[in-house]
This record gives structure tokens, sequence and C-alpha cells, in this order.
């Protein structure tokens, strides 16, 4: 009898032990990391832009203060766009409250809200070194973000080809 209840001891001991690491390991659903907000993801992009770069910006209103910019990977000072792999690009998106001259003040963007419009232009390079400055425009309207981010089909925006000629 000693011996069956030392065993079950043990055993809730070791299931108590067990619970304790599930508990303080599991991550807690309302933390967001930086990372978690501030993506525009498109996807769907067709095969041809497969290789190519995307960026983007906006204006957050009709005041021209708050500008939207995305498909840069911002790391104080310098941009990089994003290019698209497989038919995705995953565009980091940031916002500045000062004119947009300014290399200051960016922050990632976080808001919940409609804009009218977002303009996505592709690339076939990541500068623009010589060559026209974009391949053409995605239009999309009335986009809704939640945390700043939203998720976009290729084909619910408009896409025009720049007319070089």
């Amino acid at each position: 009898m000693y011996k069956n209840k030392r065993r079950h001891q043990n055993i809730l001991f070791i299931l108590a032990g067990i619970l304790i690491l599930l508990f303080t390991a599991c991550d807690n659903d309302n933390d967001s990391s930086s990372d978690d907000i501030g993506i525009f993801t498109l996807l769907g992009i067709p095969s041809e832009f497969d290789g190519k770069y995307v960026d983007l910006g906006n204006y957050l209103s009709d005041t021209n203060k708050d500008f939207l910019i995305g498909g840069f990977n911002y790391d104080g000072y310098t941009f990089s766009r994003v290019r698209i792999s497989k038919g995705v690009a995953k565009i980091p998106l940031w916002v500045n409250y000062t004119p947009f001259n300014s290399y200051v003040n960016w922050e990632k963007y976080s808001h919940s809200e409609t804009l009218s419009h977002v303009i996505i232009s592709i690339y076939d390079s990541d500068y623009d070194d010589f060559g026209p400055p974009h391949m053409g425009s995605l239009f999309f309207y009335s986009v809704n973000f939640l945390n700043g981010n939203t998720t976009k089909l290729f084909i619910e925006g408009m896409f025009e080809y720049l007319d070089i000629n």
C-alpha cells in the first residue's frame, strides 16, 4: 500500500511540474511583437513578377501630413524594397508624422482604419539607377487595416503597366 501511495505522489509531482512548465512556456496571446504589426501581405502575384520588387507610398489622410510608406526594410536611414517570391510579398509598413522629407519619427504602422486607396509599385530592381522608375502600379480602393495589417489578392486590385513610350 505504501509503495502505491508513493508512486501516485511521484506521478502527481511529475504532472504538476509538467503543467508548470507548460504554463510558463506558453506565449501570452495579448502580446504582439513589432514583427506582427504593420504588414501588407500581397498574395497571388502573377509569376511574371517573381524576383521583382515592390514598395508602397500613401498619405493617411487628405491633409498630406502623415505619410505611410511600405516595402522598405527600415533600419534607421536606409531603405530596401521587398522582393516578390513565389507570388507573395510581405510589405512592412511605416508611418511618418513629420514632413515626408524628414528621416526621423518613423514608426511601425499600427492603425485600425480604412484607407480610401493604396498604391503598390512594382520595380524591376531594388534600386532606381537607370531606366523607368517602375514597371507598373497596383491600385486598391477602400483598404481595411487591423493593427496595421491587411491581406489582399493581386486580382482584387487594378494593375496598370507603366507606358514608357
